[in-house]
């Protein structure tokens, strides 16, 4: 998810949130985090712990939100994108 949240156009450019209303959404947003394996200095996914579950939810919605100035091509190419996050994510729950 770590990666889908910080690649390409930012969500946060085209987000608004109400401070007051948002504000233990905007924490957790701000405190999600990756596992990391320190010896070989690399990411080991979304650490599950309290804010991961903001964090899969706004990355959800910035994949998935329909933009109206988006081309088909672009919708394709992200839902194809969309369905192998999908898949995977599933096998992982599991």
């Amino acid at each position: 998810m770590h990666r889908l949240i910080c690649r390409g156009p930012s969500p946060f450019d085209r987000c608004r949130f109400d401070q007051k209303k948002c504000e233990a959404g905007i924490e957790a947003l701000g405190f999600y985090h990756e596992k990391k394996d320190e010896q070989r200095s690399v990411g080991l996914g979304s650490s599950h712990d309290w804010s991961s579950y903001a964090a899969d939810a706004f990355g959800l919605m910035a994949i998935s939100h329909e933009d109206p100035e988006r081309s088909a091509a672009q919708r394709t190419r992200e839902d194809r994108a969309m369905k192998e996050w999908s898949k995977r994510m599933s096998r992982s729950i599991v």
